[in-house]
């Protein structure tokens, strides 16, 4: 695609302005004289072309007519700029605003001056006399792509040029001075340096529900760009919906923190295209203004599905465990270092008359057990002179039922260490009751 005029410079002689990197400024000039005076940053009067195309109409000599591609903050500060009549000694015209995002700020207020506005930057190439792209999404690829597909006569301008070759004429008393400019771009760079150096997801969102910013490992573990995020909506990043969480029967935890005004933390489970689910863990804290009012939310969020699988697995082998001691028709108890019931299986209860409840709400091991006994028997379990230290071989004994009946009984223990500390120790008792009965009846059959 090829216009009328090709080549031109960013500033005229004697105008103060940032220095440029001339290679990343540079426009489509064929001469050396054009090269040369772009490179020292002077302004260069169009020159027309060998070529008699009719694609742009006249446009004066000096006079910019300019595309602005992303419609973030600082476009939405140079449209400011120029209802303000703050760039009016540029002799420059924003014709036209493109963004992904149509609910982008520049988007909405190039829509309310009446300025062209696109989904497409490949759109700005046919307004009229445009002769100026300015790139301000820092994306590499669209840098690119511009340089290769635009028509000649234009020139391009990226973000960091622009944010320094604009920022001395944004200063007024009603908006952002230059210094405030490079102060908010500083504070941002810090916040995201911190965000980034953070393991879990992080996401930062405004009122609106517009993601404000995001760190690397969101970036990394949801396959996307940076250029892929901004201004888009949280729902749709992060699950894929084409509306708000809620009415779509989800719980949105964004709500609920700007209506408590409270951190909250919660394990969420998610079910992927393939059917599995998984599980995060969501933290959700309110960003309060200087009048307490919630203006953005930050979530952070991590896969804990892995743990979670652990979890459910070491419940099923507890709940066997419990099925196994219950079931049992000997007595098992568990008791920790103080002599406190923390388990009493069904067969204790058949044997005590005592049901768990009683002994680990309200009773003891001394309830059923002399504490003499015990203390001796402890002894011999610590002991090397008495079998294997920490376990208690069978052992005749009585313990005593809720009605105070002695209970002749044959007891086996061990005591429970973890990481080499004793914490209990865990005893079986085998009711002899029967025991004398049957070795008579086995005498009189002999």
């Amino acid at each position: 695609m090829q216009g009328d005029y090709e080549g031109f410079g960013i500033k005229g002689k004697g105008q103060a302005s940032p220095k440029i990197n001339p290679e990343r400024f540079q426009d489509s000039a064929d001469t050396k004289e054009e090269a040369k005076a772009m490179k020292n940053q002077e302004y260069v009067p169009p020159i027309k072309s060998d070529k008699s195309h009719k694609f742009f109409p006249e446009v004066e000599a000096g006079f910019f007519r300019a595309g602005i591609i992303g419609g973030g903050k600082i476009c939405g500060i140079l449209l400011d700029a120029v209802g303000e009549g703050r760039l009016d000694r540029l002799n420059m015209e924003i014709v036209g605003v493109v963004d992904k995002n149509s609910m982008s700020p520049g988007f909405l207020s190039a829509q309310k001056l009446g300025i062209f506005t696109s989904n497409d930057y490949h759109q700005l190439y046919f307004l009229p006399g445009i002769n100026l792209l300015i790139e301000l999404t820092g994306s590499d690829e669209i840098f690119e792509d511009l340089m290769r597909t635009r028509p000649r006569g234009v020139s391009i301008l990226d973000r960091r040029a622009a944010e320094g070759f604009f920022s001395a004429f944004l200063e007024g008393p009603d908006d952002m001075s230059r210094k405030a400019l490079i102060n908010h771009r500083d504070a941002e760079r810090r916040i995201q340096a911190i965000l980034d150096s953070l393991p879990y997801r992080v996401m930062v969102v405004n009122d609106d529900k517009t993601v404000n910013m995001v760190n690397q490992t969101f970036l990394r573990e949801n396959n996307l760009q940076g250029e892929d995020v901004l201004s888009r909506y949280c729902y749709e990043l992060r699950y894929g919906l084409d509306k708000p969480c809620a009415e779509c029967g989800r719980p949105c935890y964004l709500d609920e923190v700007k209506k408590s005004k409270k951190t909250i933390s919660t394990i969420h489970e998610l079910i992927g295209k393939d059917g599995k689910e998984s599980f995060d863990v969501v933290t959700v804290s309110p960003m309060f203004n200087e009048k307490g009012e919630v203006v953005k939310s930050i979530e952070a969020s991590r896969d804990v599905t892995e743990r979670i699988a652990l979890e459910k697995e070491a419940e099923k082998s507890s709940i066997f465990l419990q099925n196994v001691i219950q079931s049992t028709v000997d007595g098992i108890v568990v008791v920790d270092t103080k002599g406190n019931v923390l388990i009493f299986n069904q067969g204790m209860e058949n044997l005590t008359g005592y049901t768990s409840r009683e002994i680990m709400e309200n009773g003891h091991m001394g309830s059923f057990y002399d504490m003499d006994v015990a203390k001796d028997n402890m002894k011999t379990m610590r002991s090397d002179k008495h079998g294997s230290v920490g376990k208690l071989n069978a052992t005749s004994m009585t313990i005593f039922s809720k009605t105070g009946e002695e209970i002749p009984v044959m007891l086996s223990a061990s005591i429970v260490k973890i990481e080499g500390k004793e914490i209990g120790s865990v005893g079986i008792f085998t009711d002899m009751r029967e025991t004398p009965k049957t070795s008579r009846f086995l005498r009189k059959s002999i």
